[in-house]
């Protein structure tokens, strides 16, 4: 059993975040109060990753968007998502701040989804001395991985259940971490959460 596991969104995160599936049909879009308002938020459950099958995950507990919201709604958002009380098994991990864009299914690939953009996701478990980097340049779009609802007047919430994240270990000071140079394409993340504006709405409509 593997001591360590790895980020894949806030939801996507990210982020990182938690919701209700969609089963609407129809082409649905974030609608926003206005652009420049900074991005608040709280985990609704536990976040969870695995590098690879069998791995023993890395939970953390809490994940917080940050940054401003860039455009008037869309088919887009792009939320940075940073993760706080980490761990695998009973060791302390972090991990590095996530660029997340989240997808709805008006989008051109016609579902809900999410994308690492240009930064890889570096996770550590100094304890250990182990690195796990999830690469940039990854989408996840498919039937369940990505869900939106409307939580409040103003907040949504966005649940993750993301498979396949390819990530590499890079450092490896223990046999639990894998091997260095050791290439996954199995990871996993799953996690929900909340996700407003400050002094402004944001819902999926």
């Amino acid at each position: 059993m593997r001591v360590i596991g790895f980020c894949g969104l806030f939801s996507a995160a990210l982020v990182a975040f938690g919701a209700v599936a969609v089963a609407s049909a129809s082409a649905e879009k974030f609608i926003v109060s206005g652009t420049g308002l900074k991005f608040t938020g709280k985990a609704t459950s536990t976040q969870i990753f695995t590098d690879k099958s069998g791995a023993t995950p890395i939970e953390c507990t809490e994940v917080k968007p940050e940054g401003s919201n860039e455009t008037v709604g869309g088919t887009e958002e792009k939320v940075n998502t940073k993760y706080e009380g980490c761990k695998a098994s009973i060791a302390s991990a972090s991990i590095s701040t996530a660029f997340y864009t989240f997808l709805t299914n008006g989008s051109t690939m016609g579902v809900n989804g999410v994308s690492i953009l240009t930064t890889p996701i570096t996770i550590t478990v100094a304890a250990l001395k182990c690195k796990i980097v999830v690469a940039a340049g990854q989408t996840f779009a498919g039937t369940g991985e990505i869900a939106y609802s409307n939580n409040t007047a103003s907040t949504i919430e966005v649940k993750s259940k993301v498979t396949g994240i390819a990530s590499e270990v890079t450092e490896a000071g223990s046999s639990l971490c894998g091997k260095a140079g050791e290439k996954n394409t199995t990871g996993t993340y799953t996690g929900s959460g909340e996700l407003g504006l400050q002094g402004g709405t944001l819902q999926i409509k």
